[in-house]
């Protein structure tokens, strides 16, 4: 509490009503208190709850424009504009995992590098306004969508679904397959060609490629296919699947 604290506060007693000005000067005995010691004590637990309030108040700002880290689900996150190596406020970084990724699409980045949705709007032919907006969400472009289709098509068959390894072209990949239990809507009926999406397994997201309704992979009972870049990796990924039985009904090494 500094001198213009205490002022205001002086000023604030003196012009309290005589039976506030009494209520005060009652609590202030039955503190034990000195004056002094007891306003001061009263100041710093006013700023406490105010300090509290802002706090309150950060997080629901922080939930709403960043959300919680989408790979292992912390609340440590904060925009890039609030670090000197990123300064880009489209962006966000979880404190936590050291994920980095676009708020505009969702797609993750490596260090340094810029989302790759902004080159596709700039060579979006849609009609822009002056801000060079055209009123599509990324995330509900069909162009951008494309490209992050893409983009996770060829992480797939370039990285290791398990250790994120890089896989060279041409190399051995190790397949794992899975079935997953019946009344799992994502697998059940439907999808003609197949798609892909992440899983989270022991902790860790996972992806994977969701088999098409009248694939071989199918009929031979993987609902679920992983690649993975060694026979190790394979191995551990099924015994960490084997471990989802409320989930997965059977997992084979292809």
């Amino acid at each position: 509490m500094d001198e213009q604290d205490k002022r205001i506060f002086e000023e604030m007693l003196e012009t309290m009503p005589g039976d506030l000005k009494a209520a005060f000067d009652a609590a202030v005995e039955s503190s034990g208190m000195s004056k002094e010691q007891f306003v001061e004590g009263l100041w710093k637990e006013v700023a406490a709850d105010e300090a509290g309030l802002a706090a309150d108040e950060d997080d629901l700002m922080r939930s709403m424009f960043i959300g919680d880290c989408p790979e292992c689900g912390s609340t440590h996150t904060v925009s890039g504009d609030e670090l000197e190596e990123i300064d880009d406020p489209t962006i966000a970084f979880c404190e936590t995992c050291g994920l980095i990724w676009c708020l505009e699409c969702g797609m993750m980045l490596a260090a340094g590098e810029e989302c790759g949705h902004w080159e596709i709007c700039e060579a979006c032919t849609e009609e822009k306004d002056e801000y060079g907006d055209c009123g599509i969400l990324p995330a509900d472009c069909p162009f951008v969508l494309d490209w992050q289709a893409k983009a996770a098509a060829d992480m797939l068959t370039s990285r290791c679904a398990w250790c994120g390894g890089e896989i060279p072209e041409g190399g051995e990949v190790f397949g794992t397959g899975a079935r997953i239990r019946e009344g799992i809507d994502f697998v059940q009926g439907g999808c003609e060609d197949g798609f892909l999406m992440e899983v989270t397994i022991a902790g860790r997201r996972v992806p994977t490629v969701v088999t098409g309704k009248d694939s071989d992979a199918r009929k031979q009972g993987n609902d679920l296919m992983f690649m993975t870049c060694s026979l190790k990796c394979a191995e551990e990924l099924k015994i960490e699947l084997e471990r989802e039985r409320d989930i997965i009904e059977k997992i084979q090494l292809n």
